[in-house]
C-alpha cells in the first residue's frame, strides 16, 4: 500500500509522457494508459472516473508514420493540440550536414565516438559553446525549444519576447511572481537574495506550474498551467493568445527601455500583478460573459486571474565536489508561497 500512495505522488508530480515509436501500439494501450493514469493522478476531492483524458498529463507522441495518407493530417489535428510533421529526414538527406549526421549516429550506435563529434554536439546544445541557436531567426522564434533548467528557460523566454516585441512594434508587460518565505509561520518575510536566486534556477513544475517571470505581449501565444474549468476546455496545456491586462487603481508602473536590432523596446513593469488578464482561449467554449470584451475575430474572451500555491525547496548549504558527496551535504528546508498569474511561455519549456 506504501508503495502504490508513493507511485502515486510521483505520477501526480509528472506533467508530460513521451511516447516514441507510437505507431507500434494498438489502441487498446492508449486506452489502458489512459484509464491508469487517471487513476493514479485522481485525488480525494475528484475521483478517478471525473478525471480529464490521461489525468490531465500532456502526451507527446512521436514515430514514423509510413502510411500518413490518405487520412493526412485531418485525424491528429482532430485528436490533438499540436501537430508536427518532419518532411525532412536528416537519417537520410544527402547533404553535407545529413552525411555528418549519419556518420555520427553509426558511430554512436558503436560506441565509437570521436573527440570531434563531443564537440559537434555541444554546438546542438542550447546556451552550450558554439551554439548554432539564432533567436532573433524567425524559425527558432516560432519554435517551442524544451530545456532542462529554469536558468535557461526565462533568458530564453525574455530574448523571444524582445525579438517578439521588436517585431510587432509592441510593449512587454513584466509580470514578476510575489514570493513570500513563510518556513517560519509567525514571521512571513520576503525571499532573500540567495533564496531568490535559487528560484531563478528551478524547475516551474515544482513551482505550481507559475513561473517567477511572466513577459507578456498582446497577441502572442502562451500556455495556461492551470484547470480552471476542464468542461469548458480551459485546462493545463491550453493555447491562449494575450489581449488585455486589468490592474487595481493603486498599481504603480515603471517604463525601461531595450534595445533589440538597433532599435528601442519599451518594457513595463508594474508594482503589483494584474487583477486578472483576457486570453484568447483557443478551445474555449463558453458564451460572452457581462462585461468581459470580445476578440477581433469576435469570439468571448477568457478572464484568467492569478494563482496563489504553496511549495517547498532544498538548497545544499554548500556545492557539492560529486554527484556522490551531494547526497551527504544537509540541506536547507524552506516553504514558499507563490502568487502569479497561471501562465507559461510557449516558446521554452521546461523539462
Amino acid at each position: 500500500m506504501r508503495k502504490e500512495l508513493s507511485f502515486q505522488v510521483l505520477w501526480q508530480q509528472t506533467w508530460y509522457l513521451l511516447v516514441d515509436e507510437y505507431s507500434m501500439l494498438y489502441a487498446s494501450l492508449f486506452e489502458k494508459m489512459n484509464a491508469r493514469l487517471r487513476e493514479l493522478r485522481a485525488t480525494e476531492e475528484q475521483h478517478a472516473k471525473h478525471q480529464p483524458p490521461f489525468g490531465n498529463m500532456s502526451i507527446l507522441l512521436s514515430g514514423d508514420v509510413k502510411q500518413f495518407g490518405p487520412i493526412g493530417m485531418r485525424l491528429y489535428k482532430t485528436l490533438f493540440d499540436t501537430v508536427v510533421l518532419l518532411e525532412d529526414g536528416m537519417r537520410f538527406k544527402q547533404t553535407e550536414s545529413g552525411r555528418r549526421y549519419q556518420a555520427f549516429l553509426e558511430r554512436f550506435r558503436n560506441e565509437r565516438l570521436t573527440e570531434e563529434d563531443y564537440r559537434w554536439l555541444e554546438t546542438r546544445v542550447i546556451g552550450g559553446p558554439g551554439s548554432a541557436i539564432d533567436m532573433t531567426d524567425p524559425k527558432w522564434q516560432t519554435a517551442p525549444i524544451g530545456v532542462w533548467g529554469a536558468e535557461l528557460r526565462i533568458p530564453l523566454a525574455m530574448i523571444n519576447a524582445l525579438c517578439a516585441a521588436d517585431k510587432e512594434h509592441k510593449p512587454i508587460l513584466l509580470c514578476v511572481a510575489d514570493d513570500m518565505d513563510i518556513t517560519e509561520r509567525s514571521q512571513e518575510k520576503r525571499p532573500s537574495r540567495e533564496l531568490h536566486r535559487h528560484l531563478s534556477m528551478i524547475s516551474k513544475i515544482k513551482t505550481g506550474n507559475m513561473p517567477q517571470i511572466l513577459a507578456l505581449i498582446r497577441d502572442q501565444q502562451y500556455l495556461l498551467t492551470c484547470n480552471d474549468a476542464t468542461e469548458l476546455h480551459i485546462n493545463n496545456g491550453s493555447q491562449a493568445t494575450f489581449h488585455l491586462a486589468a490592474f487595481s487603481p493603486s498599481a504603480f508602473f515603471s517604463k525601461h527601455t531595450a534595445t533589440v536590432s538597433d532599435r528601442p523596446v519599451d518594457i513595463i513593469v508594474a508594482t503589483e500583478l494584474p487583477l486578472y488578464v483576457f486570453m484568447d482561449v483557443e478551445k474555449a467554449d463558453h458564451t460572452p460573459i457581462d462585461g468581459v470584451p470580445l476578440s477581433p475575430s469576435g469570439k468571448p474572451l477568457t478572464p484568467v486571474f492569478p494563482h496563489t500555491d504553496t511549495f517547498t525547496i532544498e538548497i545544499p548549504s554548500r556545492i557539492p565536489a560529486s554527484p556522490d558527496e551531494e547526497k551527504l551535504i544537509p540541506k536547507h528546508k524552506y516553504n514558499l508561497r507563490r502568487t502569479q498569474l497561471p501562465i507559461i511561455s510557449a516558446s521554452a519549456l521546461t523539462f
